[in-house]
């Protein structure tokens, strides 16, 4: 056990001011913008040409509103708007609170280290791109996100464990973006492809890049004995992030 259940979800009256937001906003970044992929018309749980209109495509497209006429191409990119961070509306939801300060039971050193050794996994993961090692890419992202380090409920652990109102809204919204960053790693999920083609690969690159610097960014807000004692941990475990699995070629 981590500490804390699940997080609460924030009054719905908020979530509606903050989605109509939130597709104003990607209404207005789609104008003008290239294309990621070759243009197709949506079809909910269909094939169209090489490009599939997954379940969660289907999903975005009911949450925002896209019109069934947009190509997939656009989709993908309004979705990973969201998920790079690339957008002010990001930001808005990441200060929304998904829950009210309390400190946990645990000291924070107990959530930072599984913190560490994700970003000891995205180091890896880095490493996996540059040599084309999609299956052990996607292996590595699973463990950061699940079993063993369940980065979400433990970035926002770590974030109670700060004293102070504004640092911990800060560092709960940084985590929370550093997830949704994480999750569109899985080019499974999110290209809908058994493999990245080349253009895919770029973006993977520099997704990686983006969470290498986010999760740098919320541990330097950890408190430095907290901080020295969750690294002990983490070198001490670093065989639970496989690490030393992994057989590159």
């Amino acid at each position: 056990k981590w500490g804390a259940g699940p997080p609460h979800p924030p009054p719905a009256d908020e979530m509606s001011d903050v989605k109509a937001r939130l597709s104003k906003e990607l209404g207005e970044q789609g104008k003008g913008s290239a294309e990621i992929t070759n243009a197709n018309p949506l079809r909910r749980g269909g094939r169209q040409g090489n490009n599939m209109v997954g379940p969660s495509e289907a999903g975005l497209i009911d949450e925002l509103g896209i019109k069934e006429t947009e190509n997939v191409g656009e989709v993908i990119r309004k979705r990973f708007t969201l998920a790079l961070g690339g957008s002010a509306v990001l930001a808005l939801l990441a200060f929304v609170p998904t829950q009210t300060h309390q400190l946990p039971k645990e000291p924070a050193n107990v959530y930072i280290a599984p913190v560490i050794r994700s970003k000891i996994l995205l180091d890896d993961i880095q490493d996996t791109i540059e040599r084309g090692r999609w299956k052990q890419m996607l292996q590595l992202v699973r463990q950061i996100l699940d079993r063993p380090n369940y980065l979400k409920k433990n970035v926002a652990l770590a974030a109670q464990a700060l004293p102070s109102d504004e640092d911990w809204k800060r560092a709960d919204g940084l985590g929370r973006e550093l997830v949704e960053n994480i999750r569109a790693l899985d080019y499974q999920e999110f290209f809908q492809t058994e493999e990245p083609n080349a253009d895919q690969a770029a973006f993977l690159e520099q997704g990686v890049q983006q969470c290498l610097d986010k999760i740098e960014d919320f541990l330097n807000m950890m408190p430095r004995s907290e901080y020295v004692k969750a690294d002990e941990e983490a070198q001490r475990t670093r065989s639970a992030v496989a690490r030393d699995t992994l057989t590159y070629t």
